[in-house]
């Protein structure tokens, strides 16, 4: 296989780990420095072709310049602050994209990072994609799997990471996901009443149900914080992804308080079978994967308890 792996990075020394972790299983790897100085040592790394870009705030823009590069068959795209795990044994011709699992901490998603390299581009300038080229026929998953670190910041880094795709992504539009980034940049700086409206935006987007049912599972939490119950995005969330556990768990509880009340047998009736149903839920949905194991227990002891009252 003739691969040509493809990196942007800002000079951050996570990048030779990057590189490291693909080496041997590609033919040349593209890296894209978009600062004014590159001081990183790669003297010894024969495969590595350095490029410069100055950066516009387009992530699409620096990945495109460098698949411009690019002279292999195929494009492995892989982020400056990413590791893969596992080696590309064999790609299929008849396929155009691959997938691969990315892990975020223990959250696992799917995203598009294989694909030929025959003028497919990326759009948006956060959140870029090649998902246009997509169709039901011509993609297939792979057995990569990518670690990657860059969720893992916190404090003043992860305030100026924010802040600079909320500068990005106010200006990209079009996107398709713009709303719901939006939401999640406001919803962390704590402007509850704004990332409530860009969630709801979401329900009307272009987006996956999955997309729809986190946003109003996130609308709600905001809702939380200033001090109301909407349990009408929790129903609406569940017509979205019906099989989770964050919505089922907040719809229960707001109906054991309305059982603590108006204890009714039909109801009782209702409570264990949604029960029921929470104990068999094996969910992907972000929510769902950002649980803690400890408050999904208690939460069911809590059920139980009631069970029997």
């Amino acid at each position: 296989m003739n691969i040509s792996a493809c990196i942007i990075t800002n000079n951050n020394p996570k990048v030779l780990d990057a590189i490291k972790s693909i080496y041997f299983f590609v033919k040349e790897i593209i890296l894209v420095n978009t600062t004014d100085k590159f001081t990183l040592d790669i003297s010894g790394l024969s495969k590595v072709k350095l490029f410069s870009f100055k950066w516009n705030d387009s992530f699409s823009d620096a990945r495109n310049y460098g698949i411009d590069k690019a002279k292999g068959d195929w494009i492995l795209v892989i982020d400056s602050d990413e590791i893969a795990n596992e080696n590309i044994i064999y790609l299929d011709p008849k396929y155009d994209l691959y997938f691969a699992t990315v892990y975020n901490g223990k959250i696992p998603y799917q995203t598009l990072r294989i694909f030929k390299n025959n003028g497919m581009r990326y759009q948006w300038k956060l959140h870029e994609s090649v998902e246009q080229y997509v169709t039901k026929e011509n993609t297939s998953y792979s057995d990569l799997t990518i670690k990657h670190s860059g969720c893992d910041i916190t404090g003043e880094e992860l305030r100026q990471k924010v802040n600079r795709n909320l500068r990005i992504m106010l200006t990209d539009y079009g996107n398709p996901v713009r709303n719901f980034h939006l939401g999640l940049y406001y919803m962390y700086r704590e402007n509850y009443k704004k990332a409530i409206e860009y969630f709801l935006n979401v329900l009307n987007d272009k987006v996956n149900n999955e997309h729809k049912a986190h946003a109003c599972n996130n609308a709600f939490e905001c809702f939380l914080k200033l001090g109301t119950v909407q349990i009408d995005l929790i129903r609406q969330s569940l017509e979205y992804f019906p099989y989770q556990i964050y919505a089922r768990m907040e719809l229960l509880g707001s109906m054991l308080g309305t059982f603590k009340k108006y204890p009714d047998k039909q109801l009782k009736e209702i409570i264990l079978t949604e029960f029921e149903k929470i104990k068999t839920i094996d969910s992907k949905l972000n929510n769902d994967l950002k649980l803690d194991v400890h408050l999904i227990n208690e939460k069911q002891k809590e059920i139980q308890q009631w069970q029997f009252q």
